[in-house]
């Protein structure tokens, strides 16, 4: 998970495009943490001391769970070894404790919650992927015409070198029939 601002972004390593991106909020994101247990769920600290959960099995969009913890700026997140606790801090110093419930410290996530994750994140990179890939098919710069042009250009020389020719001779003659009758 890579912070951008006021927004959330998810990206893959491969990927310049993020897979997931949050809806706008005018609070910064200052921290944010992976679940280590439970592979859907992140933690994220905000400016405003809200901290959120999300739970990508639940919602992707929108935090399953959020709680106002302070009214100072959150500035980090951390879990206990024994991944049952949630520890924040705050930009006064101080540190919050929250106990999490079983839903999020659960480590009997099943299969089916694992394959899903793993099947919306593969979904979301090749989305991307494609999306990337239309977007620098339309972003072709124009082929170089300048050759055409330039053939062109040396026809027309042509064309016009020998009007000269047929045409000269004829105003020449013109002309000097012209002063012959003055």
């Amino acid at each position: 998970m890579i912070i951008n601002f006021n927004y959330k972004k998810i990206w893959t390593e491969d990927s310049k495009i993020p897979i997931i991106i949050s809806k706008y909020h005018p609070a910064y994101l200052t921290d944010c943490l992976w679940s280590p247990i439970r592979q859907s769920i992140f933690f994220i600290s905000r400016s405003d001391g809200w901290l959120l959960i999300y739970d990508l099995c639940y919602k992707i969009n929108e935090p399953a769970y959020s709680l106002k913890i302070s009214e100072a700026a959150l500035t980090s997140i951390a879990i206990n070894t024994g991944s049952d606790k949630l520890l924040l801090g705050d930009e006064t110093g101080k540190v919050f404790m929250l106990e999490l419930s079983d839903s999020f410290k659960s480590k009997n996530e099943s299969e089916s919650k694992k394959d899903f994750i793993e099947k919306l994140f593969e979904r979301e990179a090749l989305r991307e992927k494609s999306i990337e890939v239309t977007l620098k098919k339309k972003q072709v710069p124009p082929k170089d015409d300048s050759a055409k042009f330039l053939k062109q250009e040396q026809l027309i020389k042509e064309k016009i070198k020998r009007i000269e020719e047929k045409y000269l001779p004829f105003v020449n003659e013109l002309l000097s029939q012209a002063e012959y009758r003055k």
